[in-house]
């Protein structure tokens, strides 16, 4: 069943976009969409439960596969996720899994924010087809057990997290927040966030969290949309 990776947004909106397809599923099966799920549910759940099923049931994840797929770059899932959406339609609608594990994409704007340095990914640090890769880094060292044993919070907020986020760097600058019991408190470092490097952090931090709000409720709707019964 084809799909035009450029409709959403531009040539249709996305229900429309789906009463179309659900329209040309039910032609295709003869079978409405609510009773095509519930023949799903019914073969997973007699799987569940240990009963014997019409057949076995398959599930699936898109991910990297239905880029590869559709034939878009997989820069898609981080950089224009109503490509990479269309991508996974197609894909659910072309093998018809009796489940499967849909996402958004990734927000390649937000890894961009916070300067990642433990992976690289399509379309940011690596050409746009070429797959995530983890990047092999000592963000703990040999040293640093004791602290880690001692006080897990400090070393994960000023050793660890500076080390694999960019961004986070000027929180290796600041005392341990256990040395903040008694005397001057919280208030003696507040020196320290009219530094450029933490007015800096403190707008890339807001605008990573509204991207990754944006992604979050993008990845709600299409779960919902993908999901539901439609009436």
């Amino acid at each position: 069943m084809a799909i035009d990776a450029t409709s959403i947004g531009e040539k249709e909106s996305f229900e429309r976009q789906l009463t179309r397809l659900k329209t040309e599923t039910e032609k295709k099966h003869g079978k409405t969409v609510e009773q095509l799920y519930e023949e799903r549910v019914t073969r997973v759940r007699d799987a569940i439960e240990m009963r014997v099923p019409d057949r076995v049931p398959v599930t699936m994840q898109t991910g990297v596969f239905a880029a590869r797929y559709a034939g878009v770059p997989l820069s898609t899932m981080y950089y224009d996720h109503g490509v990479y959406r269309d991508a996974c339609l197609k894909t659910l609608l072309d093998f018809e899994p009796d489940s499967a594990s849909v996402a958004a994409g990734i927000s390649g704007p937000v890894n961009d924010l916070l300067d990642v340095r433990n992976q690289s990914w399509p379309g940011g640090t690596l050409p746009p087809d070429i797959p995530y890769q983890f990047i092999e880094g000592e963000y703990m060292k040999a040293e640093e057990y004791d602290l880690l044993l001692a006080d897990p919070s400090d070393f994960v907020l000023r050793c660890f997290l500076p080390r694999v986020y960019g961004i986070l760097e000027p929180l290796a600058k600041l005392p341990p927040f256990r040395n903040m019991v008694g005397g001057g408190g919280f208030t003696a470092i507040l020196g320290f966030f009219l530094r450029p490097e933490f007015k800096k952090l403190a707008e890339r931090m807001s605008k990573a969290a509204r991207e990754q709000d944006r992604m979050r409720s993008e990845g709600v709707n299409l779960a919902e949309v993908t999901t539901r019964k439609r009436k």
